[in-house]
């Protein structure tokens, strides 16, 4: 099947059958299922990153360890403090750096330069 997918493809299927419960002029179309939403917004090309907020030396730690493979227990006992307080900065991570999950937040903050590198 070559791109856009088409709504004639997907008919008899069960996922259609739940679509058009919540879009019910759905089973009238033909056009491309990118035509059920607004249009996504472009995302940031690789060369030009918008600025983030510098991480503090917690932060920074956290997400260290947490790029390591650490869980936040672990981290929490290399670090001497409580595992909430782990979680807690890396929540202020993901919030400064705008994303969602520990995963994210160490890829970004890598990219940024705003980690140390892990591998050695």
């Amino acid at each position: 099947m070559t791109a856009p997918l088409r709504f004639a493809a997907l008919r008899g299927s069960s996922a259609f059958q739940r679509l058009c419960a919540f879009h019910p002029d759905l089973a009238q179309r033909g056009g491309p299922l990118s035509s059920l939403g607004p249009p996504m917004p472009a995302m940031h090309s690789l060369g030009k990153l918008p600025p983030y907020k510098a991480l503090s030396d917690r932060q920074a730690a956290c997400l260290y360890w947490a790029a390591a493979g650490k869980t936040s227990w672990e981290t929490s006992r290399i670090l001497e403090v409580a595992e909430s307080t782990v979680n807690f900065h890396l929540r202020n991570a993901c919030t400064k750096l705008g994303v969602r999950g520990r995963r994210t937040a160490v890829v970004v903050a890598l990219r940024h330069g705003l980690l140390d590198s892990v591998i050695e």
